[in-house]
């Protein structure tokens, strides 16, 4: 979803003088054109700009022209079939554009507080493991509670969202505290142990709760991203055990489904709601004995002294949301 700084666009917006002076010539251009060109800078292809903004290519590609004209160099490096890279005018123009958006949609926040209500966009990243137990409810009662307020959310990594964080392309995280900077602000909200998942059929299915020693001559099942695979093999590290990693994959969904079909076990976080995989299998889920390293679930922002109104009344959302999942889910 979009911001919708329409009410901005009607007419010229921002103005500078240009040429000698008592020249009538003037550079003008509107919050739109930034927001297309910034959405082409982010994606380095129109195609995907435009679908990003629900808007004709067309469209964006005359904004770009028209910033382009206006500034009198080129923003970007046409790649034939192989999309758009930034000319160091054009990524000097980017920060820019960023930064004037961001501030637009904070005077939007300010207007909002004025009149008691919660308006202006707000940029959202959640870690790729929870955000289908999240981002949907998060969504949802985001806009039930804040129906003039629009949240943009985008679903990566640790590290690509943690960068997306830093660099102001997100407003805040929702996510575990893996490896969170300094510089950012970790607000926990939850607090999640880790716990075994097995085949609905498997020797580990007969256990009411595993140890580790219990799994060291099974195979299994890695959920392999950025942090995430440190974090879980972590724990067998700091018992002394080394265990038979037989699969990988960077998807919760599929190693679900790998651990419902009997191919091994997988140590997870996130509590589920069900005990079916994608593909139709059953697996169980079992207490892991011993002090293991639980994971925060929280929202990571960059430190502030003046939290924006759309920002707390977002964080007050999630709290809701993740103490529903983890009653759920237990």
């Amino acid at each position: 979803m979009a911001a919708d700084l329409s009410h901005f666009d009607n007419g010229p917006w921002l103005a500078e003088e240009l040429g000698a002076p008592g020249s009538r010539r003037r550079a003008v251009f509107t919050l739109r054109q930034l927001r297309y060109f910034v959405a082409a800078a982010d994606g380095l292809a129109l195609t995907s700009a435009a679908k990003s903004l629900h808007v004709s290519q067309p469209s964006v590609s005359a904004a770009v022209m028209a910033l382009e004209e206006l500034f009198g160099t080129e923003l970007f490096v046409r790649h034939h079939a192989k999309g758009l890279s930034l000319t160091p005018t054009g990524e000097k123009l980017a920060r820019e554009a960023r930064a004037l958006l961001k501030h637009a949609d904070d005077m939007q926040s300010v207007a909002g507080e004025m009149s008691s209500e919660i308006k202006g966009a707000l940029s959202i990243g959640c870690l790729i493991t929870i955000a289908p137990y999240l981002v949907p409810q998060l969504l949802q009662q985001f806009r039930e509670r804040h129906p003039q307020a629009v949240l943009n959310a985008a679903v990566d990594h640790q590290e690509a969202l943690l960068s997306a964080l830093m660099h102001g392309r997100l407003d805040v995280l929702v996510t575990y505290d893996l490896d969170v900077p300094k510089e950012l602000t970790f607000q926990p909200l939850a607090s999640l142990p880790p716990y075994v998942v097995a085949a609905e059929k498997s020797r580990i299915a007969k256990m009411k709760r595993v140890n580790l020693a219990d799994l060291v001559n099974e195979p299994l099942v890695l959920l392999d991203l950025p942090l995430s695979r440190e974090y879980f093999l972590g724990i067998f590290s700091a018992a002394g055990i080394t265990p038979h990693v037989r699969y990988r994959s960077a998807h919760a969904e599929v190693v679900r489904s790998m651990v419902a079909q009997g191919l091994g076990y997988s140590i997870l976080n996130i509590p589920s709601r069900t005990h079916h995989a994608l593909n139709g299998s059953k697996f169980v889920s079992r207490n892991l004995v011993g002090q293991h390293r639980s994971l925060a679930l929280g929202t990571a922002t960059r430190t502030t002294s003046h939290p924006r109104a759309i920002l707390k009344a977002f964080q007050a959302v999630c709290a809701d949301v993740m103490r529903d999942m983890v009653q759920q889910g237990s």
